[in-house]
């Protein structure tokens, strides 16, 4: 899979980051790049990511927000 794909495939349902706000990086992760990782990149935040093969869960774990 490729990161490109992803992005496409991805980028609507994914929040922004619960600490800085901005939009993650999506890529390709795991054993012959199968699993989503999103990940933030921005300079300062906290840098919180999620990786995982089932990229349902990855979705499901990056979006999580304690107030919901």
């Amino acid at each position: 899979m490729t990161d490109e794909y992803l992005e496409t495939t991805y980028r609507s349902r994914i929040k922004t980051c619960p600490f800085c706000g901005k939009p993650p990086l999506i890529g390709a992760s795991g054993e012959g790049w199968r699993g989503l990782m999103i990940h933030c990149v921005t300079d300062g935040c906290l840098a919180p990511s999620t990786s995982y093969y089932d990229h349902e869960s990855a979705l499901r774990v990056w979006n999580r927000r304690d107030t919901e």
